[in-house]
């Protein structure tokens, strides 16, 4: 999947909380994003906060629908979370989502 340059935070991004309504500071992540549910889809995270995520994936997500998401670092390892999408946009090549995560965990 190739995501269009100008959708990707700088390489000398800082974490903000600048954005209106954000709570949390924003950290550039570099890991491959596989959701299990409510279907399987793959792609990549482009920043990560303590309340969600930021990915670009081929196919959307159903948006205020529950997902379970796996999260896999380059250094290994990897995690599951539960989460909900709260904002979608299609690219010209894609879909870059915003995803919440559950703080029922």
């Amino acid at each position: 999947m190739t995501v269009h340059i100008s959708s990707l935070p700088p390489s000398s991004y800082e974490p903000s909380s600048s954005h209106p309504g954000r709570q949390a500071k924003r950290w550039p992540l570099q890991a491959t994003v596989r959701v299990l549910k409510p279907f399987e889809v793959r792609g990549f995270a482009l920043n990560i906060s303590e309340g969600g995520i930021r990915v670009a994936m081929d196919l959307p997500l159903p948006e205020d629908k529950p997902c379970v998401v796996q999260i896999s670092p380059p250094e290994g390892g990897s995690y599951e979370r539960h989460a909900q999408v709260v904002w979608s946009r299609q690219l010209k090549d894609g879909w870059l989502m915003g995803l919440r995560f559950d703080e029922k965990q």
